[in-house]
């Protein structure tokens, strides 16, 4: 029977009936394609903020199976459109909201899954190219998962200064570390520096002024949090008080229900989470309650790069 590959996000703290997992993550390093420039602690001014470049090797990103601009028609396109439009959707929805009380600016969105090696990054890194093709919306691709680092690795940044830079007392603004790329529209924040209090950082009140000083400095801007898993880290739990979507990212049909519901029990509270089960070859009705999947193909995760 042929795979019917869907893609989409609903609703997944009350109906999640699957079965999902491991995804190997199949992107090699990335260059950046200069050194980064000398650090202010201050806000940048216009003129100077996001000045530094990564370069991406579109040609070689494609060869390995991510999304790249201009492909419109593809069947990976067509599947991060169905899953970014609720998205970007409720984004709309939560900016024409009056809510006095609303915690997160409406533009963060959390990607987690419930253990590492569910393809996390690369359907936040397919996500974040899909939304950089918006005519009205940005993005900046945040890599949140400070211990493993994948997202930055990926991209050949474990050297730059980063998102856990940012929050330390005299740290940098934001956007003094945010990269530039190649693609329109879309923009990188590394992980920066290893610590061994990263916990500590996530809870702490800079973390809130962190992200609201991406969210804030471009409403616009979609800010696209590439987070740590749930089950195995502490700062998961934490991150997610200061976003305003979070998205669970499983595989079917391996990762055990248990683990699921585990890690679905630190969201239950959040007001806007949704599940995207990715290839999955069953069809809307076979009991995957509201996870619908994506399908896709890469390549072997050897040691080519993106340069």
């Amino acid at each position: 029977m042929d795979k019917e590959p869907m893609s989409s996000t609903e609703p997944a703290v009350n109906n999640a009936r699957s079965e999902a997992t491991k995804v190997e993550d199949p992107a090699g390093p990335l260059r950046a394609a200069r050194p980064a420039q000398k650090v202010s602690t201050q806000p940048p001014g216009a003129a100077k903020r996001r000045a530094s470049r990564c370069q991406i090797n579109l040609q070689a990103m494609a060869e390995r199976g991510f999304l790249v601009p201009n492909e419109g028609r593809s069947q990976l396109a067509r599947e991060m459109r169905r899953i970014k439009r609720p998205l970007l959707l409720d984004v709309q929805r939560m900016e024409l909201a009056e809510r006095a009380e609303r915690s997160a600016p409406p533009n963060i969105i959390m990607l987690t899954s419930a253990l590492p090696g569910e393809g996390k990054t690369y359907t936040s890194t397919n996500l974040a190219v899909s939304i950089a093709a918006e005519l009205d919306r940005s993005v900046v691709l945040v890599d949140a998962d400070v211990a493993k680092r994948d997202l930055t690795r990926q991209f050949g940044l474990l050297d730059f200064p980063g998102f856990a830079d940012t929050l330390r007392p005299n740290g940098p603004h934001p956007d003094a570390v945010t990269l530039k790329t190649n693609i329109d529209r879309l923009e990188i924040l590394p992980c920066g520096r290893q610590s061994d209090d990263i916990d500590e950082l996530y809870a702490s009140h800079l973390m809130d002024q962190t992200i609201k000083a991406l969210a804030r400095e471009d409403s616009s801007r979609i800010v696209l949090m590439d987070g740590p898993p749930i089950l195995v880290t502490t700062e998961a739990a934490v991150l997610v008080q200061n976003v305003a979507q979070a998205v669970l990212v499983v595989e079917a049909n391996k990762t055990p229900q248990d683990a699921i519901n585990h890690a679905l029990a630190p969201l239950l509270d959040h007001p806007c989470v949704r599940l995207i089960l990715n290839k999955t070859t069953r069809g809307i009705g076979s009991g995957y309650g509201y996870g619908y999947g994506y399908g896709y193909t890469y390549g072997d995760g050897g040691d080519d790069r993106l340069v």
